[in-house]
Formats: structure tokens, C-alpha cells, sequence
């Protein structure tokens, strides 16, 4: 639990001092905050995979911005200079990372992945993204391009969850019924 205290805190820290609400990453940290106080509490699978589904789209989006050589990138890399690799991993990467790690069978699967698609289709048609991000692309190539990568980000979140606590679960048995069937088992109850 302390661990999660320091995480939200580190967060929140980060998002008062660096954060630009113009840009999904700091949406994301911001969210980490929230997920890491309740994880804290005893609740973050509550919300833990509308996280991990947002934090996925933004190390898939990095590395696409990386590719696109947009200015957002190589300006944050002239301006922190040799602190732009730790800078960059610690704030797109790492909370990704340590929810992972810390991950729980997620209740409501469905609404979960629903609520990220939802955050993550409210930041792309509210802001121009190439714009803010200084991307040289067709305009609402971003809008497209972001929410065609939501689907895959979500199957892999799915995988992730049917693939906890060692035990290899059948995704499509597992939410077929809502998930709550054991694999290779005609019973209902819980994980």
C-alpha cells in the first residue's frame, strides 16, 4: 500500500509541475493519480484496466509520434537534454509498467474498456492532436489512426486479463459469460 501512495504521489507531483492538458499523457497521469489512490484504498481493479487500455495508447502513440518525428518529441529532447530518456520512459512508459505489475482479475471488463474507448475518442475529437502534438500528418489522420488502435489495445488488454494469477484462461469462455466461468469448466462462480 505504501507503494501505491508514493506512485499517486510522484504522479500527481509530476502532472502539477510538467503537465499540459492539451496532451493525452497528462490526462493519463493524472488518471495513474486517481487509480493509484485506489489501489490504495482497496478498489483499483474498479478501474484498473480503463487505465492500462489509456496507458497502452499512449506508449503506442509515443512510438508513433517517434516514427512521424513530430516536434513535441524533439523539442521535450532539446530542452531536457540527457534527462529526456529517463524523463520520457517515467512518464510514458513506466505507469503502464507498475499497473501491470500490480494487476488484478478487473471487474466489469466491458464497462471498463468502454470508459477508456470513451476517454480516449473524447481527447481525439477535442483537441487536433497533430497540431498539438506538431505532427506533419493529413488532417484527421490522427482521429482515425487513434481510434483504429483502440480495438487492438483492447484485445490485448482482454488477453492480459484472461491470462492472470498463472492460469491460463480462455478469453472468448471467459467472457462469453460475463467472466465469471473457469476454463474447461461448466461452472459459474467467481474467480
Amino acid at each position: 500500500m505504501l507503494w501505491w501512495m508514493v506512485a499517486a504521489a510522484a504522479a500527481a507531483v509530476c502532472a502539477v509541475e510538467f503537465g499540459h492538458l492539451s496532451h493525452f499523457t497528462w490526462w493519463t497521469t493524472l488518471q495513474f493519480y486517481g487509480y493509484a489512490v485506489l489501489k490504495c484504498m482497496g478498489w483499483g481493479a474498479r478501474y484498473e484496466l480503463t487505465y492500462m487500455i489509456q496507458a497502452a495508447f499512449v506508449v503506442v502513440s509515443v512510438v508513433a509520434m517517434s516514427g512521424l518525428h513530430c516536434t513535441v518529441l524533439t523539442d521535450a529532447a532539446e530542452q531536457y537534454g540527457y534527462w529526456y530518456m529517463p524523463l520520457n520512459f517515467g512518464i510514458h512508459y513506466l505507469p503502464l509498467l507498475i499497473a501491470i505489475a500490480g494487476r488484478e482479475v478487473h471487474p466489469n471488463p466491458l464497462g471498463q474498456s468502454a470508459l477508456a474507448v470513451g476517454w480516449i475518442a473524447l481527447y481525439v475529437f477535442r483537441l487536433d492532436a497533430a497540431h498539438v502534438y506538431g505532427c506533419t500528418v493529413a488532417p484527421g489522420a490522427v482521429r482515425v489512426v487513434a481510434l483504429l488502435c483502440v480495438a487492438p489495445l483492447v484485445a490485448a488488454a482482454f488477453t492480459s486479463l484472461c491470462c492472470l494469477g498463472g492460469q491460463r484462461r480462455d478469453p472468448t469462455l471467459y467472457f462469453a459469460v460475463g467472466g465469471t466461468a473457469r476454463h474447461g469448466s461448466n461452472h459459474r462462480d467467481a474467480y
